[in-house]
């Protein structure tokens, strides 16, 4: 088989992977120039990129340079940038990604994540609590990509994207860290030996936060049925439900490790406290509906 190692200049996706990898790492993420604005067409052409008037960019190039990065080629084209900025106050102090785009020719290379944790890494310095953006529905590859960078999905806004054709958009995708970190209390669930116990603490001791094991929980009555393998009903579950969700609400920031829970016994945890749920080893179709 031949491969047209020439086209590493203008079609990156008929190169020999050993070459796809040696322009990975030939190419550089360097601080936006303005005369870049001259150069980048070649990466807007592209349905999923939103482009913007000159004064837009400029405006981000004087206010938040540092967010301004794009990927350069070997031969000084642009293979795709990045910008965004830092805003909110306080634990809603983030970085945010305004757009992000890739050049047709020189996807599949990792280029986008690579931007990515640039932009990560400014924000850490910038002390941010999180990142977030805005992605497009349909745009299934970036998804994947975010979802591959620890990115969930917060919210989805109606109509976000304008257009001959309106479009909804995933917003906020935030990295995991906001979601818990907004919590009184996370459920760590799973079957037995799944490590919810030790994950738990873990992340207990690493959050600076409470932890409990949900079988403390449980009522003299519940525990005499349990050693006998008498399976709990709805009526014993409820008081035992009762009981984490108060200590939970007079001891926010606890993690709670507990066996899989039903949407129901979900609602009543939920009733009075604003909790999360992390699943081990679990199925989600076995448990209903997606919980974040």
């Amino acid at each position: 088989m031949h491969y047209a190692y020439y086209t590493i200049q203008n079609n990156p996706s008929l190169v020999a992977p050993e070459q796809r990898s040696e322009l990975f790492y030939m190419t550089t993420i360097r601080p936006f120039d303005v005369m870049d604005m001259l150069k980048f067409n070649n990466v807007n052409l592209d349905s999923m990129t939103e482009t913007y008037g000159f004064n837009f960019y400029l405006y981000y190039l004087v206010n938040w340079p540092e967010y301004y990065q794009v990927a350069e080629h070997p031969n000084g084209q642009i293979m795709g940038y990045i910008m965004g900025k830092a805003e909110g106050r306080d634990e809603n102090w983030h970085g945010h990604v305004t757009a992000l785009s890739v050049a047709p020719d020189y996807r599949r290379l990792g280029l986008g994540a690579r931007m990515m944790y640039t932009l990560e890494h400014i924000s850490d310095m910038k002390k941010a609590y999180f990142v977030d953006l805005f992605v497009r529905v349909s745009n299934h590859v970036a998804i994947s990509m975010y979802k591959a960078l620890g990115y969930v999905v917060y919210r989805e806004i109606i109509d976000y994207y304008s257009g001959p054709h309106d479009e909804n958009a995933y917003g906020k995708f935030v990295d995991f860290y906001v979601l818990i970190m907004d919590a009184d209390a996370i459920f760590v669930m799973g079957v037995s030996g799944c490590g919810k116990t030790t994950i738990g603490g873990q992340l207990a001791n690493r959050l600076g936060w409470n932890y409990k094991d949900a079988d403390d929980f449980h009522s003299e009555a519940n525990v005499a049925k349990m050693s006998a393998g008498i399976p709990l009903n709805d009526a014993d579950r409820r008081p035992w439900l009762l009981e984490i969700n108060n200590y939970c609400k007079s001891h926010p920031k606890t993690i709670v490790g507990c066996s899989a829970l039903k949407k129901q016994y979900r609602d009543i945890l939920r009733d009075k406290i604003h909790c999360r749920f992390v699943f081990l080893d679990v199925s989600r179709s076995a448990l209903g509906i997606p919980l974040l």
